[in-house]
């Protein structure tokens, strides 16, 4: 099981269809193309992204039932409304996309990081981790202390210890 949630979905009355862009075939759009207040939908992406960042769960999914628009509510480096978004338009299109739909929001795929892995930013966006020894020269050179440091540690440790809380 997993300690936190995971997804956040807003499921509106059904028969409210979402207007949603023309091209039949796509199915990654940026976010802040479907959440104008000319679309239904960007009312409901909207709200579902605000009940996400009250709830401090990355990820938001707005449906009526026949349409799903799945997004990363919560971002970093990025507004989350130029993030992008996978659009299931109908049934027929959740049909006929059905391995797709369910390798993303199955309760089990979600569980094993599908959001993560399909909202990932690329590898040239992903913050970068080293070990400031790679840098040094000598990394595994033996430390040699200033001759002055046996001298300043008392002086030192006198000042410094009723900042820190004092032994």
């Amino acid at each position: 099981t997993c300690p936190h949630r995971l997804l956040v979905v807003e499921a509106k009355r059904t028969g409210r269809s979402f207007e949603l862009p023309v091209e039949k075939r796509r199915r990654s759009y940026v976010v802040r193309n479907l959440s104008g207040e000319h679309h239904g939908v960007g009312k409901a992406i909207r709200q579902v992204r605000s009940y996400a960042d009250d709830q401090g769960v990355q990820y938001a999914c707005a449906t009526n039932g026949a349409q799903w628009v799945v997004f990363h509510a919560i971002t970093r480096k990025l507004a989350w409304l130029d993030g992008s978004a996978i659009v299931f338009r109908s049934l027929a299109d959740i049909e006929n996309g059905f391995v797709e739909f369910w390798n993303l929001l199955s309760y089990e795929a979600v569980q094993s990081g599908s959001l993560r892995d399909t909202f990932a930013p690329s590898a040239k966006d992903r913050p970068s981790f080293i070990r400031a020894l790679q840098s040094l020269a000598y990394a595994d050179a033996a430390l040699q202390r200033n001759p002055l440091a046996s001298d300043l540690d008392p002086l030192i440790r006198a000042v410094f210890s009723d900042l820190g809380g004092g032994r």
